[in-house]
């Protein structure tokens, strides 16, 4: 395969190192104050007293100091920190500082957007980038809320300047660092949102996993109202059927047990009427036992009709009962599925194009940190 660049965060080091130009500045200062070169002491015994300045004699400067400011390249706003600033710490300012080193101020205008999730998020980013090295360093830029009250446009007096390890006069050094910062934001800031793909919903940048879930669970529940209401279409035609079949059964139950009921009195009558007659010697009735078990078969089938009409009618309430037994045990299910969806979060991650990045404002900052 071809070969992979590495980057310093595939590795990590303990050892302190290396020292960037102006680290090796900032530790030598201590040092140039107090060392003196080997020339020095072996001629400290013939110095003249102090007050007497001979030709060539002098206080030790700092070579990386100027008292004018480096030239910066046309169109970039100059400026100077206020080091009241509450961020100011961040970049080590020291407030009546007189040594003031370079640094830079942004703000980014970035978009993100994804199709899928229907999201299109503007946000406005600021930072100060410091130490200034020919490469972006990622440590080196500081995620600060800044703003134009921050900085001021004329420079203190009685400052000197430490000259930064880059060409700040390099038009090619701002467009580099322009698109650095571009990579950078890249790489180290997408947004994370949240998604349930059962339901087909994303969360909104900003919103809580508790708040997402939430909102799922109200989805659910009313996706599991509609396929109830659909549910219940379904059923509604069988069960309408069956209570008019129920209602049908029961009139004729009724019927025949108000039949059954006529005839059993209508035997009782005629039985008594036979023996009222006979003990009166009223005229003869033919064969009145016949007359008696023929009334007495109608009745019997009377009560076999009711009690067949009887049957029905159970038969057609077991029937309802279990319908609706049947779309009650539907919608438990359904409404389980639908809500065991609402759990189903999982993390996705949008991350920046280099198209959506705009640089707005680049301006270099002095800094004062001595």
């Amino acid at each position: 395969k071809p070969p992979t660049v590495f980057s310093t965060r595939w590795a990590m080091s303990y050892l302190a190192g290396p020292l960037t130009r102006d680290q090796v500045s900032r530790l030598m200062d201590e040092a140039k104050v107090t060392a003196r070169p080997a020339t020095e002491q072996a001629t400290a015994a013939t110095a003249p007293p102090p007050g007497v300045d001979t030709p060539g004699s002098g206080p030790m400067v700092d070579d990386d100091l100027v008292p004018v400011a480096p030239p910066v390249a046309e169109g970039v706003p100059v400026t100077y920190l206020d080091p009241a600033t509450p961020w100011s710490g961040e970049v080590g300012a020291i407030a009546g500082g007189t040594v003031y080193e370079a640094a830079v101020a942004a703000r980014v205008g970035l978009l993100y957007d994804d199709t899928a999730a229907d999201i299109e998020h503007r946000e406005e980013y600021e930072a100060v980038i410091y130490p200034l090295t020919r490469t972006l360093d990622t440590e080196a830029v500081r995620s600060v809320d800044h703003d134009d009250r921050d900085f001021k446009a004329e420079a203190p007096s009685g400052i000197s300047y430490r000259l930064p390890a880059v060409d700040l006069s390099a038009a090619s050094f701002w467009k580099g660092l322009n698109t650095a910062l571009k990579d950078h934001l890249v790489s180290n800031r997408p947004i994370t949102v949240y998604r349930n793909p059962g339901l087909k919903l994303y969360s909104r940048v900003g919103e809580t996993e508790e708040e997402f879930t939430e909102r799922c669970r109200e989805a659910a529940q009313e996706a599991a109202d509609a396929a109830i209401a659909k549910l219940k279409d379904k059923y509604a035609t069988r069960i309408s059927r069956v209570r008019d079949q129920l209602e049908a059964a029961r009139v004729r139950m009724l019927t025949a047990e108000q039949e059954l009921s006529a005839s059993k009195q209508g035997e009782l009558i005629s039985v008594a009427g036979d023996v009222l007659g006979t003990l009166l010697g009223g005229r003869k009735r033919s064969n009145p036992l016949s007359q008696v078990a023929s009334r007495r078969a109608a009745t019997q089938k009377a009560k076999a009709r009711a009690e067949a009409e009887a049957t029905k009618m159970s038969g057609k309430e077991r029937e309802l009962e279990e319908l609706e037994a049947d779309l009650a045990e539907e919608i438990t299910e359904l409404t389980n599925e639908q809500l065991a969806l609402a759990d189903q979060i999982e993390t996705v991650s949008i991350p920046l194009e280099k198209t959506d990045i705009e640089v707005r404002d680049l301006r270099l900052v002095w800094v004062p940190v001595g």
